[in-house]
């Protein structure tokens, strides 16, 4: 399956995957973040670059660039369900934030197309 993603959800995605679990659990969310990782050209591309406002990490980068950037990645059934498992842990717990809404529609259209 693929899914196509733009700059902001890429630098989210790591959001979504809980801080502990299960190994398999944690495998999963590792093998997603290597196929969503930026490359250093295409952090360069973006200009990217981290920040801490008000404590916390947030990242600039070229607006222009950030308008037609997307990294197209290949997911296996095992990562669709793993993404559409953190959705409905996310959405049940109502930790859905506004920087994670973007990419919670991809993954709510994944499900959809597998008819969940």
């Amino acid at each position: 399956m693929k899914l196509i993603l733009n700059a902001t959800e890429v630098i989210c995605i790591p959001s979504i995957f809980p801080e502990q679990g299960n190994f398999i659990e944690q495998t999963m969310a590792t093998e997603i973040m290597e196929k969503v990782k930026l490359t250093i050209e295409e952090s360069d591309r973006l200009k990217l670059q981290q920040q801490v406002l008000d404590g916390r990490l947030t990242y600039k980068w070229d607006d222009e660039e950030k308008k037609t950037f997307k990294k197209e990645i290949q997911l296996s059934n095992a990562e669709v369900e793993y993404l559409k498992d953190q959705y409905k842990r996310l959405d049940g717990e109502k930790k859905i934030t506004m920087n994670m809404l973007s990419i919670m529609k991809k993954i709510k259209e994944l499900w959809g197309f597998y008819g969940w």
